[in-house]
């Protein structure tokens, strides 16, 4: 999960639906569906009126924020696929839908991605070497873009991560492992 643990989320009450079935030995599906109110959902934003003095000198700081808290409704939808081949294979495909619903303070529930998008692999080879693979993808995002005095908003280029991931399996105990995230090194400019 993206989620920061920023305190105190004030969630009223959140409602569960799901289903999950095996297709076959080594195919299982899954979905799912939440409903959530928040009397205080936080949400960042980029404090343009922040000014740093510095030697006599006002500098504006790009990276300073502010958290709003709003009430907010959250429909959450999810979708699951995993397959197995032997003790060999393991590969699995996740896909989230978040639909904000927030009060008029807020116009967009700002850097929030409706739609998160998992592929993950992983291929173990003579029950000694683990190999891992990671795909993730952040979409549908909105920042604030402030107009004279007036906000707007500006949809957000999607986030792509790749990781990969190497184990060795000394003994059942013991293991050795190295992971690297993000090894293209995009910027990932969230927030």
């Amino acid at each position: 999960s993206n989620e920061l643990r920023l305190g105190f989320i004030d969630q009223k009450s959140r409602f569960y639906l799901g289903l999950q079935t095996s297709i076959s030995r080594s195919l299982t599906i899954g979905a799912g569906a939440s409903f959530a109110f928040y009397g205080a959902l936080p949400y960042f934003i980029n404090d343009t009126a922040q000014l740093f003095n510095y030697k006599d000198t006002a500098l504006f700081i790009g990276n300073t924020y502010t958290i709003i808290y709003d009430k907010s409704k959250v429909l959450h939808a999810h979708f699951d696929m995993n397959y197995k081949y032997k003790d060999m294979l393991n590969l699995g495909l996740n896909i989230d839908y978040n639909h904000f619903i927030t009060s008029e303070n807020l116009l967009k529930p700002w850097y929030k991605p409706a739609l998160e998008i998992k592929l993950d692999a992983q291929y173990v080879l003579l029950k000694k070497f683990v190999f891992k693979l990671g795909f993730d993808i952040d979409a549908f995002m909105y920042r604030p873009e402030f107009i004279e005095n007036n906000v707007g908003y500006i949809a957000m280029s999607p986030i792509f991560d790749f990781d990969f991931g190497f184990e060795y399996l000394w003994s059942k105990r013991f293991s050795i492992f190295a992971n690297f995230n993000n090894f293209p090194c995009q910027r990932n400019l969230n927030y």
